[in-house]
C-alpha cells in the first residue's frame, strides 16, 4: 500500500490531474478526521437531540423488534460512552400494548450501536441499558401470574414456561437487528408480588439484571433485595449461561435469610419447609439439557435459628441451627441428601437420605423420608433420665404438612452408652391445639442397668424405685417403651421387658426369687410383673415352683402407691410356711405355729398387697393366700393322732386362717375345717366330721373296751383352741345310720334308732370334760369328767339310765371308787346284766346311796346305803318299802358276794313283803350267797318271836281246815310266832323254797315249792300242826315245824289269793310215815 502511493505521487508518469485528484481526497480525509474528531469531542459524555427525522426511524426500528407492542418515546439523544461508541439515550420510554394502552416504563433506556449502522440507517444494537422499572406481579389462586408493569395489566399467563421462553430469546437474540448485541442491563427494578394462593406479599427493592452474549454464549444474572415483611431483609442473586440457538444451559441461585415458609410456598418440592419459621440461607446449582428440561439440581440450604412449628394453634419447638446438602431430579418427586445436619436443646444430628414427595397436584405436601444418622445426639426431651448418643442411626418415615402428621415405622438407633440397639415406631401428629404423640421403642435385649439409665427417676418413681430395690440381676429382652402424649401436655411412658435368669424378691425381707423369667409391664398408671418362671429358695435351701406369680400397681397416681403381689407357689408344705413366715408376713409367726406342720405337696397362691413406702408397717400389709395340699401327712411326733393322706385347702388374709379337707387318722377318713382369727383377741377353731365307727372308737381310748359299733355314723368333733394351751371340744353324734352295742349293760342301740352323743370340755394340762350327754330310746346318761394327778379322772354323771334297770346319779372316782348319790334301781333287772353276772370280778371300791333298790315288784329299798373296798367287803343299811329298816354287812366271795342282814323289827319286815297285814316285834336275819355259775343266790331267812295278823295265805290255809281257834287269833290279837325259818334259791326268774318252817305254841307249818316272780304266782306245799305246843313231840319223826298230827296243803295260783287244797285224812298220817310218803316239791305250772 505505501509502494502504491508512492508510485502514485511521484512516478513521472502520474499526471497532474492524478495527483489533484489525490491530493482532494486526501484533503477530504483530512477534513472528515477533524470533523469527525471534533464530532467525538461534541458528542462525548454529553447528549445530543437528535433531529426527528432521525428519531422516528430509530422509533420505527424499535417498533419492529417488539411487534405486535408499540413503543413511545419523549426524546432521543445520542453520546459516546468513554470507549467512543455510539450510544442512543431515550428518556420517558412507554411500551405500549397492541392496543396502545400503556403496559410498562421506564426513566431511561441507553443503547449502544454502530455509527455505521446508524449511518446506513441499520439499527443493530449492541448494548441496552435500562433504568428504573416497577412491575406488579400477581399470582392467582389456580396458581397462573398476572403481571402488571405501571398502572396497566399484562395479559394473565399460566406457570412460567422455562423452555418457551427461551426458545423465544433465542429466536430474538438471532435476528439481524440483534446481531451486534452484546448485553443488556436493567438497573433499579422495584416489583410488587403479590401471592392470592398463599396469601402473602412481597416486596423486590433494587433489583438488578445482566445479560451479555460472548462467542454465542448468553450470560444472565440478576440479584435483588427481597422484603417479606419480616425486619430482616433477604437477598436472592441468580446467573444463567446458555448457548445463543441451544436451550442446554447452566444456573445458579444464591439466597440468604429468606424464610423458609416462604419457600416452601413457591413449589411442591419444597413444601417440607412450611413446617420450620426460620431463615435459610443457601445455594442452588443446577442445568438444562438439550432439549431445554431441568437436569438434577443441588442445593445447599443453612437454616438459622427458629422453631419447628407445624401448625400455628400448637406449641413450637425451638433449634438453634440446621443445614443440609441435597439433590433434586424435577419430575421424580425426590430429594437425596448429602447432609442433614440439626443442633437444638435436645437433638443434635447429622444425617444422609432421601425425601420422595408423593404425587399430589397442591399443597399441603406429603413425602416419605429415609435417613441415616452419622451423629445422633439428643437430651432427655423432658421424659428420659438420658439422651440418648449414636453414631449409627436409621430412619424412615412418612410426613404429612397439613394437617400435620409424621408416621414413623422405623427409627432403627444404637446407643454407645448403653450399647443397646433400639427401633422405635409410632407416630407424631397435630391434632387441634395439641400434640399427639404415640411412640414404640423396642430392644431385643439389654441390662436393667440400661432400662434405668433411660427411664427418668420423675416418671413412677414409686415404681422405678420398686423395679431398682427388687431387681438384683437382670437379662432383659423384648424391651419395649411406649411414649404417649395427648391433649395434657405432660407425657405418658409404658414400659415392658421380658427378663430371664434374674434375680429378684417381691417384698422386701422375703427371699430371692432365683432363676426367674417374665414380663414386666408398666402401662399407663398401672405395672404388671407376670413371673413365667421363678424359684423361691426355702431357708433350708428347698426349692419352690413359683410361675405364674404377678406383680401389679393399679395406679401409681395414687400416693402411697397401693401394689398388689400374686405369688403362685408349688413345693413342700414347710417350705410354703417358711417362706410365709419372712417378713414382712411372718404368718406362722403371728399364729404361733411351727413351719413344720407336716409333709405335703402344696399347690397355691397368694395376694398381697402393700403401699409403696418406706418403713412398711405389718398393719398396712393385707394379704389373701389360699393353698392346696395333697398328700398331707401331718407331724410324726404325735403318732397317736398322725393325719396321713391328706387333702387340704388353705385360705389365710389379715384377719383369719382357713384350712379345711380330708384325709385319715389311724386309717379312720375324716374331714376338717381349722379356723383362727387373728389379732389381740384372736380365736382358733377346729371341726373334724368323721364316721363315728369302729375305727374312731380306736383313737379315744376311753376305758370302754366292751362297747362296739357296727357300722358308722355321723359324728362331728369341734374344738376351740385357749389361751395357756386349753382346748375346748365338742363331740356331737346323732348315731344314724350304726348300731351301738355295750354288752357289760345288755345295751343295744339299734341301726334306725333315733339317738344324740354329745361330750364337751377343755383339754389342757388336765381334761376336763364338762358335758358328756347321751340320749337313746333304752339308755340316757348325762355328765362329766375332770382328770386328776396321774391321768386318773373325777367322772360324775348327774343321770345314768338304762331302761327300767336303774337311773342313777354316779360317780367315779380318781382312785376308781364308784359313789352313787341317788336314783333307782331294779335288782331283779340288774342281775340280768353281764355286769352284774360277771360282778366276781376284781371289784373297786363303792359307796351307794339309793332312793329306790326294786327288789321285786312289792319290794323295795329305799334309802339304801351302802359302802364296799376294794377287796369287796362293806356295810349297807336301808329301809324296805319305807316299813323295815335293816343293815347288814356284804363280803366277797369267789363266786360273788355273800350278804348277811339283820333287822329288829321283824314284823315290820313281814308287813314290807306284804306277807302280813299287820305284824309286829321279832327279829329277823337274813343271809345270801351267790351259787357258783348260777346268776342266782342261796339264802336263809331266820325270824324270831314275831306276832303276825291278817295273813291272806295263812288265813285261806287255816278256814280250809277249819280251825276256828286259829282263825280268830290271827285275825284278832295275832298269831304268835316264835321261830321262822326258811332256805331257799333266789333266781333271776323264781325263788325256791327248799324247805321253810315256823312255829308257835298255836301252830306249826312247813313249806317248800315255787314263787315266779315275774307273775306273782306260786306253786307251795306242806303240812300244817294245829296245837304245836303239844304236837310239837311229833318233829322228832318229821321235819321242823311239823307236829305229830298235822294236815298236808297246797298252795297254788296268785300269791295275793292263792288257791288252797287241803288233805283232812292226812291228819291220820302218822307224823314217822309222812317223810315216806311225803310227794315231790311241786314246780311251777
Amino acid at each position: 500500500m505505501k509502494k502504491f502511493f508512492k508510485n502514485l505521487l511521484f512516478s513521472d508518469a502520474s499526471s497532474s490531474v492524478t495527483r489533484w485528484v489525490v491530493t482532494l481526497f486526501i484533503s477530504l480525509l483530512l477534513f472528515l478526521a477533524v470533523v469527525t474528531i471534533a464530532l467525538i469531542a461534541v458528542l462525548r459524555d454529553r447528549e445530543v437531540l437528535i433531529p426527528q427525522r432521525f428519531a422516528n426511524k430509530i422509533i420505527s426500528e424499535a417498533n419492529l423488534l417488539s411487534f405486535p407492542y408499540f413503543v413511545e418515546v419523549d426524546n432521543v439523544y445520542l453520546s459516546l460512552d468513554d470507549n467512543f461508541i455510539p450510544k442512543l439515550v431515550v428518556r420517558d420510554i412507554d411500551l405500549l400494548s397492541p392496543t396502545k394502552n400503556p403496559i410498562l416504563s421506564f426513566n431511561s433506556l441507553v443503547t449502544k450501536f454502530s455509527l455505521a449502522d446508524l449511518v446506513s440507517s441499520k439499527f443493530r444494537v449492541s448494548s441496552v441499558t435500562l433504568d428504573g422499572a416497577n412491575l406488579s406481579i400477581k399470582r392467582l389462586e389456580n396458581g397462573s401470574l398476572n403481571y402488571k408493569f405501571g398502572p396497566s395489566d399484562l395479559p394473565r399467563t399460566d406457570n412460567f414456561d422455562t423452555l418457551a421462553f427461551l426458545k423465544r430469546l433465542d429466536y430474538f437474540l438471532s435476528t439481524k437487528e440483534m446481531e451486534k448485541f452484546q448485553d443488556l442491563n436493567l438497573f433499579g427494578l422495584t416489583a410488587q408480588f403479590e401471592d392470592e394462593l398463599n396469601n402473602k406479599n412481597y416486596t423486590i427493592d433494587g433489583a438488578r439484571f445482566r445479560a451479555s452474549r460472548v462467542d454465542q454464549v448468553l450470560t444472565m444474572s440478576f440479584d435483588l433485595a427481597l422484603l417479606t415483611g419480616n425486619t430482616d431483609v433477604a437477598t436472592v442473586e441468580a446467573n444463567f449461561k446458555s448457548p445463543i440457538g441451544q436451550l442446554n444451559g447452566e444456573f445458579g441461585l444464591i439466597l440468604k435469610d429468606i424464610p423458609s415458609q416462604d419457600i416452601a410456598l413457591q413449589s411442591r418440592e419444597f413444601g417440607w419447609l412450611s413446617v420450620l419459621d426460620a431463615p435459610i440461607s443457601g445455594a442452588l446449582r443446577g442445568s438444562l439439557d438439550i432439549e431445554g428440561l431441568l437436569n438434577p439440581v443441588n442445593a445447599t440450604l443453612q437454616i438459622g435459628k427458629g422453631v419447628f412449628k407445624p401448625s400455628s394453634d400448637i406449641k413450637p419447638i425451638a433449634f438453634d441451627a440446621a443445614r443440609t446438602y441435597f439433590s433434586y431430579a424435577p419430575g421424580s418427586g425426590k430429594l437425596d441428601f448429602d447432609e442433614i445436619f440439626f443442633d437444638s436443646k435436645d437433638l443434635k444430628a447429622t444425617a444422609d437420605g432421601f425425601i420422595i414427595i408423593e404425587d399430589i397436584t397442591n399443597l399441603p405436601e406429603t413425602f416419605v423420608a429415609q435417613l441415616n444418622f452419622s451423629n445422633l445426639e439428643t437430651g432427655t426431651f423432658g421424659f428420659l433420665n438420658n439422651g440418648i448418643t449414636s453414631n449409627s442411626a436409621t430412619s424412615t418415615f412418612k410426613v404429612q404438612l397439613a394437617p400435620f402428621d409424621i408416621e414413623i415405622p422405623q427409627l432403627f438407633i444404637y446407643d454407645i452408652p448403653t450399647q443397646v440397639s433400639i427401633n422405635t415406631t409410632g407416630f407424631i401428629s397435630v391434632k387441634e391445639k395439641y400434640w399427639d404423640i404415640s411412640l414404640d421403642t423396642i430392644s431385643e435385649s439389654a441390662d436393667l442397668e440400661n432400662v434405668l439409665y433411660f427411664w427418668p427417676e420423675s416418671h413412677k418413681p414409686k415404681v422405678r424405685q420398686w423395679v431398682v430395690d427388687h431387681f438384683e440381676e437382670s437379662k432383659l429382652f423384648d424391651i419395649s417403651m411406649q411414649m404417649e402424649m395427648g391433649k395434657g401436655a405432660t407425657p405418658m411412658l409404658s414400659w415392658s421387658f421380658g427378663f430371664s435368669d434374674t434375680t429378684f424378691s417381691p417384698l422386701k425381707g422375703f427371699p430371692l426369687i432365683n432363676k426367674s423369667s417374665g414380663h414386666f409391664v408398666s402401662k399407663n398408671y398401672s405395672t404388671t410383673v407376670l413371673l413365667e418362671k421363678g424359684l423361691f429358695f426355702d431357708s433350708n435351701k428347698r426349692t419352690i415352683d413359683i410361675s405364674g406369680s404377678r406383680f401389679f400397681i393399679e395406679n401409681s397416681r395414687i400416693k402411697p402407691t397401693p401394689a398388689e403381689i400374686l405369688i403362685k407357689a408349688d413345693g413342700r408344705l414347710s417350705s410354703f410356711l417358711d417362706v410365709l413366715n419372712n417378713p414382712p408376713l411372718k404368718l406362722m409367726d403371728r399364729i404361733k405355729q411351727s413351719t413344720n406342720l407336716g409333709r405335703a405337696e402344696v399347690s397355691g397362691q397368694g395376694i398381697v398387697n402393700i403401699l409403696l413406702k418406706k418403713d412398711l408397717k405389718p398393719d398396712e400389709i393385707f394379704y389373701e393366700v389360699s393353698a392346696t395340699a395333697e398328700r398331707f401327712s401331718s407331724d410324726p411326733t404325735n403318732p397317736s393322732f398322725k393325719f396321713t393322706n391328706g387333702s387340704l385347702d388353705f385360705f389365710a388374709n389379715n384377719e383369719f386362717i382357713e384350712i379345711q379337707g380330708g384325709g385319715l387318722v389311724k386309717n379312720l377318713p375324716v374331714r376338717a375345717k381349722f379356723l383362727e382369727s387373728i389379732g389381740e383377741n384372736g380365736s382358733k377353731n377346729l371341726e373334724v366330721d368323721f364316721e363315728f365307727s369302729e375305727k374312731a372308737l380306736d383313737l379315744f381310748p376311753i376305758g370302754l373296751p366292751d362297747l362296739k359299733i357296727v357300722g358308722s355314723a355321723p359324728a362331728k368333733l369341734s374344738l376351740k383352741f385357749l389361751e395357756d394351751k386349753k382346748v375346748k371340744f365338742d363331740f356331737i353324734s346323732e348315731l344314724d345310720g350304726s348300731e351301738v352295742i355295750y354288752s357289760p349293760l345288755n345295751w343295744i342301740k339299734e341301726t334306725d334308732e333315733k339317738a344324740e352323743l354329745k361330750v364337751s370340755g377343755i383339754l389342757g394340762e388336765q381334761l376336763v370334760v364338762d358335758d358328756i350327754f347321751l340320749s337313746s330310746t333304752n339308755l340316757t346318761l348325762n355328765g362329766s369328767a375332770l382328770q386328776k394327778q396321774d391321768d386318773k379322772f373325777d367322772v360324775n354323771f348327774s343321770k345314768l339310765a338304762l331302761r327300767e334297770v336303774f337311773d342313777l346319779k354316779l360317780s367315779v372316782k380318781p382312785n376308781s371308787e364308784i359313789v352313787v348319790s341317788g336314783g333307782q334301781l331294779n335288782m331283779q333287772e340288774f342281775l340280768k346284766l353281764p355286769i352284774a353276772i360277771k360282778s366276781s370280778e376284781k371289784s373297786a371300791p363303792l359307796s351307794i346311796y339309793l332312793d329306790e333298790l326294786k327288789l321285786y315288784e312289792k319290794q323295795i329299798i329305799t334309802r339304801l346305803t351302802a359302802t364296799m373296798d376294794a377287796e369287796g367287803k362293806g356295810d349297807f343299811s336301808g329301809s324296805l318299802n319305807d316299813l323295815a329298816s335293816f343293815g347288814g354287812n356284804i363280803t366277797k366271795i369267789e363266786d360273788g358276794y355273800s350278804v348277811q342282814a339283820q333287822s329288829n323289827n321283824a314284823g315290820a319286815f313281814v308287813r314290807a313283803l306284804g306277807a302280813a297285814k299287820a305284824a309286829d316285834g321279832g327279829t329277823a336275819e337274813l343271809s345270801l350267797r351267790h351259787l357258783k355259775d348260777s346268776q342266782g343266790m342261796r339264802g336263809r331267812l331266820k325270824i324270831k318271836n314275831i306276832r303276825l295278823r291278817n295273813m291272806p295265805a295263812l288265813l285261806e290255809l287255816l278256814d280250809a281246815i277249819s280251825i276256828v281257834g286259829l282263825l280268830d287269833q290271827l285275825q284278832g290279837p295275832g298269831l304268835v310266832l316264835n321261830e321262822i325259818e326258811a332256805d331257799f334259791v333266789n333266781l333271776p326268774d323264781q325263788i325256791k323254797f327248799e324247805r321253810a318252817s315256823a312255829f308257835g305254841p298255836s301252830i306249826g307249818i312247813s313249806l317248800e315249792g315255787y314263787y315266779a316272780k315275774a307273775t306273782n304266782k306260786l306253786n307251795m306245799q306242806g303240812v300244817l300242826s294245829p296245837l304245836y305246843v303239844v304236837n310239837a313231840i311229833g318233829s322228832i319223826f318229821t321235819r321242823k315245824g311239823e307236829g305229830l298230827l298235822g294236815f298236808n296243803y297246797r298252795l297254788k295260783g296268785s300269791a295275793d289269793r292263792p288257791e288252797v287244797l287241803v288233805n283232812p285224812l292226812s291228819i291220820f298220817t302218822p307224823a314217822i310215815f309222812r317223810e315216806i310218803f311225803r310227794r315231790p316239791v311241786p314246780n311251777l305250772e
